[in-house]
């Protein structure tokens, strides 16, 4: 992202045009794991994994070499179909190693690295540039090599296929959304995660400004460290507290109460950030590292509640939410490149905070109706063995 007005400069790209290359990379991500879903549940993870780094290691080296905005914007699709399938086949994985009970803290900590690239990549993003734009895209293909041979050389298929063969239609998966329940809890885990990517979008945007904050790629790099390290923490916390609630202050009802809670501390967070961001860079920052924490936390509960109906195809029901998450968020950020110099800030995060408190409401009705009472603790989990 600090590179963004770099990139735009150098291929002569205008502001939808280069919106296009983080709307079109998320749309791919979020799509292609409808068709990734079916197929980590019929062939396995392993295979599905290598695969999609190798993709991420091509497709990066691609995107280094673009030689226009478009160029750039297509193999920007290529990089969301590598990510969007790694990201299926890993979750799958822990599904098959993780119990209903564990799965929350597993799903954070399995995520948590992913979100260690907000931390570094804006930094190194902003460093590299001072060599080249192009080698922001390059170091991805340096950090995906290793992991490649790890996956390759050191990770077993943990998938056991059973007498009845799973479905490869790409849409199947989403049958799992005609569950009331589960589809209010993914719309509220969507707009969350379509508020901190919201913020996420706009930092760059804001603080290298001409008119505003006017900051270099390097100090905008600088600048999301305090973000990222945030997202990685509440990936982890977020996940460690949906399991010590399912397991300790309401069952299946009990894993939803840390979703609420953040999406509601998320929803004053992005009010917070847009009226203090032009004003103080200081303020600004923490509210976005704020919106970070928030935003992550809610994964892993959403995630599992979502598994916990749908126990017979994992990595299906992780697509299908993965899907509908990256759609919200993909639509909120292009109404935002159009809206942003329209409405200001303020107006669209407001709004963004507005649609998240409407979808806190038929949740806690979803964490009422799953609730266990401590008497039940007993019955429930009869009811679970049976």
């Amino acid at each position: 992202m600090p590179v963004y007005p770099v990139i735009k400069d150098h291929l002569g790209a205008n502001d939808f045009e280069m919106t296009l290359t983080l709307t079109g990379f998320s749309l791919m991500q979020g799509s292609t794991t409808l068709i990734y879903g079916p197929l980590s549940d019929r062939f396995g993870r392993k295979i599905g994994m290598v695969s999609c780094l190798l993709l991420l290691i091509g497709s990066s080296l691609l995107c280094g070499s673009s030689w226009n905005i478009y160029s750039l914007i297509v193999f920007r699709l290529l990089q969301g179909i590598s990510i969007g399938g790694y990201v299926i086949f890993a979750t799958g994985t822990i599904s098959d190693i993780f119990t209903d009970k564990e799965r929350g803290r597993a799903f954070g900590i399995l995520l948590a690295p992913s979100l260690i690239v907000p931390i570094v990549s804006p930094f190194l993003g902003g460093l590299l540039e001072l060599i080249s734009w192009r080698w922001t895209f390059f170091f991805q293909t340096l950090l995906a090599i290793p992991i490649l041979f790890t996956t390759f050389f050191g990770m077993k298929e943990t998938l056991i296929i059973g007498d009845k063969v799973p479905s490869l239609n790409p849409l199947k998966p989403l049958k799992c959304l005609l569950d009331i329940d589960v589809i209010i809890v993914v719309l509220l885990r969507s707009v969350s995660f379509g508020g901190m990517y919201l913020v996420f979008w706009s930092i760059s945007i804001i603080f290298e400004d001409p008119n505003g904050h006017d900051l270099t790629p390097l100090q905008v790099g600088v600048l999301f460290i305090p973000f990222g390290i945030c997202t990685v923490t509440g990936s982890i916390l977020g996940g460690t507290a949906s399991d010590y609630f399912r397991n300790n202050y309401g069952g299946d009802g009990g894993r939803l109460i840390p979703l609420v809670i953040s999406s509601a501390i998320l929803s004053i967070c992005l009010v917070l950030y847009s009226l203090l961001i032009n004003g103080s860079v200081l303020w600004g920052t923490i509210f976005a590292a704020a919106c970070g924490f928030c935003g992550t936390s809610t994964r892993s509960a959403a995630m599992t509640f979502s598994i916990f109906r749908n126990q017979d195809k994992p990595s299906g029901v992780t697509s299908s939410v993965i899907f509908v998450q990256f759609i919200i968020a993909v639509g909120e950020i292009t109404l935002g490149s159009i809206l942003i110099n329209k409405i200001g800030v303020l107006a669209l995060h407001s709004s963004a905070a507005v649609i998240i408190i409407i979808c806190i409401i038929p949740t806690i009705w979803v964490i009422y109706k799953y609730y266990e009472r401590p008497n039940s603790k007993v019955q429930y989990e009869n009811i679970q063995i049976e």
